[in-house]
Formats: C-alpha cells, structure tokens, sequence
C-alpha cells in the first residue's frame, strides 16, 4: 500500500487507487492463465498432507514466478520439489516456482508441485477447493477436484 503522507482525502484516494490497480493487476492476470486439469488428491488414511497435479500456461508476457498459495481447507500450504536419490523420490520445499512467458509447466508429485498440510477437515471425493495462487504479477485462483488417491 502506498501511503503519502499528505491531506487525510488525498491519502485515502492514494490508498484506494492502489488497492484498485491491485484488484485490476489479479483480475488481468487471471486473463493470461489457464490452468489445465487441476486436482487435489484425497488425503490416505492417516495422512497429515497431500499433494496436487496440474498444468498451468503462462500466456502472458512475462515470466510467472509462483511465491505460494493459499487454500482454507488446510492450515499449510508449501511449494515443493522433488529429486530421485538412489532410486528413492525425496521431496523438499522451494521458494518459487518459475514458468517462462508463453509456456506451460506440469506440477506433478515427480516435479515441483503444491503441498497442503494439516487438514480442517475431511475432503469428499469430487468437491472442488479453491486456492489463491501469488506470483510476481499478483494473484491468481485455481479451482480443483479433489479426487482419489492412486494406490502403488
């Protein structure tokens, strides 16, 4: 927020102005970013987290740096990586995640991708969560399913 310290009427149009361009920053950014096949995997039983696969397309001018997310069904949200060590998949959390201008990136659980931890409550197969994605270019939103764990 932009605040000058001037006349209380110009400090509120300064502030007022800024949290519009911000609200107009999200919403065009929402604009060049599709997100495709979003899902959310049903927590196993006992499980304190769980994981997400996407892709998302950057179809904007320039780089999207992901700094992270929210989402109200969980108490964390992490971004993460992931790297194989001797055969075994070792995941660890990032600070970002970058998608080059006009290109797209798959989050999967064998590349970077979104971590919740700590659930509010139990997820049904089918609903759908919304997370608010912040990047670089503000904030987006991304509306997944929640769907079946995959068994090994």
């Amino acid at each position: 927020m932009l605040v000058i310290k001037t006349r209380p009427f110009f400090t509120l149009v300064i502030t007022c102005f800024a949290m519009m361009s911000s609200a107009w920053a999200s919403q065009n950014l929402q604009d060049k970013v599709e997100i495709e096949s979003p899902v959310i995997f049903q927590l196993a039983n006992g499980a304190k987290g769980t994981g997400s696969k996407m892709t998302i397309h950057n179809n904007s001018d320039q780089a999207l740096i992901i700094n992270g997310f929210k989402i109200d069904e969980f108490d964390k949200a992490m971004l993460h990586g992931t790297k194989y060590e001797a055969g075994k998949r070792k995941m660890f959390m990032v600070k970002s995640i970058t998608i080059p201008a006009h290109k797209k990136l798959a989050l999967t659980p064998n590349t970077h991708h979104f971590m919740m931890f700590a659930p509010k409550r139990a997820l049904k197969v089918g609903e759908y969560l919304t997370m608010l994605v912040n990047t670089n270019q503000g904030d987006f939103k991304i509306i997944a399913q929640v769907v079946p764990r995959k068994l090994k």
